[in-house]
């Protein structure tokens, strides 16, 4: 069973390889990157970069790990980012996943966990998304998991080599309550 957990220095291999890993799978969703990207040094400035945001509570970033033997395997990312405090307590989430571990529902649990986590822990009272609308399958985790299309924005994030349309998806706390109480039959 997957478990998921903030990154820390120690996953910076586990990350440069699970980059490496899913370099073609993510190609269509992902940012263009400089070849580095793919080095242990990169991503250990990353985390470094990551560990100051979360220490002032504007980023988190969870790994999604596989166990195996004594050890686990990172499969995925969720990345809860751009946080905002004040009147506005908005974060936005952010995900992946290995190709190798799609469909089985664990990003649909991951995710879950992170959204418990934002309201929980983090003390938000909205979460926000954005994908292409092409993305049928991260539509589906954002609907498994409570989230509504709250609108349109064309040519908004540059993926790929090509300014993406995204859909906006968003949630608050009290929708996410709603979400979670027991439905009656």
């Amino acid at each position: 069973m997957h478990f998921l957990r903030l990154l820390d220095l120690g996953d910076v291999s586990q990350l440069t390889q699970y980059f490496l890993r899913n370099r073609a799978f993510h190609c269509e969703w992902s940012p263009l990157v400089e070849e580095g990207f793919y080095t242990d040094e990169f991503q250990r400035r990353r985390i470094e970069a990551y560990l100051q945001w979360n220490k002032a509570e504007r980023e988190y970033r969870f790994g999604i790990f596989w166990p195996e033997g004594d050890s686990s395997l990172l499969i995925g990312l969720v990345n809860l980012v751009n946080i905002v405090r004040g009147v506005y307590l908005n974060g936005c989430f952010g995900y992946s996943m290995d190709e190798q571990y799609t469909g089985g529902g664990i990003m649909t649990a991951s995710l879950s966990e992170a959204i418990a986590f934002a309201y929980n822990a983090a003390g938000l009272h909205r979460v926000e998304a954005n994908i292409m609308p092409r993305n049928t399958a991260s539509r589906k985790v954002l609907e498994r998991t409570g989230f509504q299309r709250i609108g349109f924005s064309p040519r908004m994030i540059y993926i790929n080599g090509v300014w993406e349309d995204h859909e906006m998806y968003a949630m608050t706390i009290e929708e996410w309550i709603n979400f979670q109480a027991p439905k009656s039959l």
